[in-house]
């Protein structure tokens, strides 16, 4: 399953991080190599720290991700066998054969909260660095 989820994210993770390399400024390699710095330590010291935006959004999309993987565990085992995720939880207890509504929908509530403490952090940052711009 994780094999199945990395490679189908993988492609718009490099996405992701090649516009965020995009977005680097050539002149701060040029300052970089100036100073004696080798390739690793302008990685470490200056892409990596401007790469900063697009880490916290490659978190927060992987984290959004991985709470709702539902179809690759669906579709390998049925949530069976230690890989039950809530999102199957939900399903299982809405529709299967116990019908249990309610703690199905507790159950997507407690994922809904889990998504939001995510979330909500990321947007408070993100208008927060807006209206200081």
């Amino acid at each position: 399953i994780l094999v199945a989820a990395s490679w189908r994210h993988t492609g718009y993770m490099m996405i992701l991080y090649l516009a965020g390399l995009k977005g680097v400024d050539p002149s701060l390699r040029e300052a970089s190599a100036l100073d004696g710095a080798n390739e690793w330590q302008t990685f470490k010291n200056v892409i990596f720290p401007t790469l900063r935006p697009t880490n916290t959004v490659v978190l927060v999309v992987t984290i959004i991700e991985a709470l709702r993987a539902f179809d690759l565990v669906f579709v390998f085992n049925k949530g069976a066998e230690g890989t039950e995720l809530l999102s199957i939880l939900v399903t299982n207890n809405i529709i299967g054969e116990s019908s249990r509504i309610g703690y199905g929908s507790a159950i997507a509530v407690v994922l809904l909260v889990i998504s939001l403490a995510v979330i909500i952090p990321y947007l408070i940052a993100t208008f927060r660095k807006e209206r200081q711009a």
